[in-house]
């Protein structure tokens, strides 16, 4: 063996005990990783036992579903077939029943008309009101305003009366 050829092995010892600290625990997560990889197969093969299961089970629900239509299906046919007279009497009570809705769609238009008619009387009446105490209110000032100009007036004359006759009193009137 050469010279360099005993150096470059030498490097390479060297370079396996540096990575030796690494390569512990990479083989631990190595170990772990198949440990989950077995896991995960054990669950596999559960999960498709439990598959087959609810294939099964699907495969019981459509026929149930297959035999709950032929039942519905009979019965219509049997329906359908009914005497004639009983069937004549079936179509008359479905055209009363028809005639009621109608009958219960119109008195119900009726009715939300006539109360959206009282509503707008109600508000016609209310503004009414408020108008007429608006209206009153104005008079009652206006009155009073009128009185008080009055006042006014009778007390500017008994004023001037006084300013024309300062001394009254001694005169003997009071």
């Amino acid at each position: 063996m050469s010279l360099n050829e005993e150096k470059q092995i030498l490097k390479e010892i060297n370079d396996i005990r540096r990575s030796l600290p690494y390569a512990e625990p990479l083989e631990a997560l190595t170990k772990q990783m198949n440990d989950a990889k077995k896991e995960k197969k054990v669950l596999f093969e559960k999960m498709s036992g439990f598959r087959d299961q609810l294939n099964i089970l699907n495969k019981e629900i459509d026929e149930a579903q297959l035999d709950l239509e032929k039942i519905h299906k009979n019965k219509d046919e049997e329906s359908t077939n009914l005497n004639p007279f009983l069937q004549q009497k079936k179509d008359e009570k479905d055209n009363k029943i028809n005639e009621l809705k109608d009958l219960r769609k119109r008195v119900k238009a009726k009715f939300h008309e006539d109360r959206k008619k009282h509503e707008e009387q109600q508000e016609l009446i209310e503004q009414i009101t408020w108008m007429t105490k608006i209206k009153q209110r104005l008079q009652r000032d206006a009155e009073r305003k009128k009185y008080e100009e009055e006042e006014q007036k009778l007390i500017d004359a008994d004023k001037e009366d006084k300013k024309q006759e300062p001394y009254q009193e001694e005169k003997g009137f009071f």
